[in-house]
């Protein structure tokens, strides 16, 4: 189970590493830069050799994914954001955090 979920959130923080760079354009350099540095804590909490420190990666990951797209709000892939979806982001990543910290 803990190899399940360590698998998903990397692909969870890959997903992140990847698709803010579509926002640059539009002036979202902050949400972008912010958003890949949270998913680079997320990918050093989930790597090979767990230790004391991969909840606190897991929650600093997830934080500053949160607040890089909430800086980044106004359009990602062309399309308006609406609230509810930072909602169901922020939904994601307690559930993804639960689970690791009971799989573990």
């Amino acid at each position: 189970m803990l190899i399940f979920m360590r698998r998903l959130i990397g692909i969870y923080a890959l997903i992140y590493l990847i698709l803010p760079w579509f926002n640059v354009r539009k002036g979202g350099w902050a949400g972008a830069i912010t958003t890949v540095i949270g998913s680079l804590f997320l990918l050093a909490a989930v790597g090979d050799f767990p230790t004391n420190a991969t909840i606190p990666f897991l929650v600093i990951g997830m934080v500053l994914i949160s607040s890089g797209a909430l800086m980044a709000r106004r359009r990602l892939f062309g399309a308006d954001v609406h609230w509810s979806h930072h909602l169901i982001r922020l939904a994601i990543e307690i559930v993804l955090l639960f689970l690791f910290i009971i799989a573990s």
